[in-house]
């Protein structure tokens, strides 16, 4: 009796099994020309159920977006350039309620190359109550032969940030989480400076979290951003 391939289930005769050349021989030759390639779609029109499989590569050209099927859910493809922007959707706003456990952003992340030097230039808007304040760091999945961060922002002491004084730091690690005020009726602004000299390939993530635990939410809007740029 004849089987199925794990990925298309395209049928695998047996060698006592008759072929229908139409039906069976010909229906899977058009299967893998199909799959062949990126699947061009929209980010409402992705391939579902059978017509989808473990690996699969889809483009949303609404979107210019890249995702894969890992046999879960779809999973978006950052790949390694030279340069770019990475921004939240329009639609999109990250939100940090009642915690001070670092969160992955789910957008603002981005694949850097082995062997490259990168700066890292980052816009981030929160909004958020005077108890909260904001926190942020930055993850690296790969290995830095070095690394240097420069901050500046509002600083998470001074209530009212249309009077803030800025914290202003040159040599802070990646991994350390710099605190930044809200005031509860203002849009607190923050830029980061990025310098990475990278050895292995890996992502880099910017996470965020509230200070101090707050009921009220503490949201990092649509207009947040980074630019990548590689300089050698």
């Amino acid at each position: 009796m004849g089987t199925q391939t794990s990925r298309l289930k395209l049928l695998k005769p047996d060698v006592t099994d008759n072929v229908n050349v139409l039906s069976q021989l010909n229906a899977n030759y058009d299967s893998i020309d199909a799959a062949i390639g990126t699947f061009i779609c929209t980010s409402t029109t992705h391939p579902t159920g059978t017509n989808r499989f473990q690996g699969q590569i889809i483009f949303e050209t609404d979107t210019l977006r890249s995702y894969i099927w890992t046999g879960g859910g779809w999973t978006r493809i950052q790949t390694d350039q030279d340069f770019g922007t990475v921004k939240r959707d329009t639609d999109d706003l990250t939100t940090f309620t009642n915690t001070t456990t670092m969160t992955n952003d789910t957008q603002l992340f981005v694949v850097l190359g082995a062997g490259n030097i990168y700066t890292v230039d980052t816009t981030i808007h929160v909004s958020g109550p005077t108890a909260a304040d904001f926190k942020m760091n930055w993850t690296f999945s790969g290995t830095l032969n070095y690394s240097a961060r420069s901050v500046f922002g509002p600083h998470a002491s001074v209530a009212d940030d249309t009077n803030m004084t800025a914290i202003i730091n040159y040599a802070s690690a990646l991994a350390t989480a710099i605190p930044y005020g809200t005031d509860g009726g203002h849009v607190s602004v923050i830029r980061e400076s990025l310098y990475l000299d990278v050895n292995t390939a890996g992502v880099l993530q910017l996470m965020g979290a509230q200070v101090t635990a707050n009921v009220s939410t503490t949201a990092m809007t649509k207009s947040s951003r980074f630019n990548w740029n590689r300089v050698q």
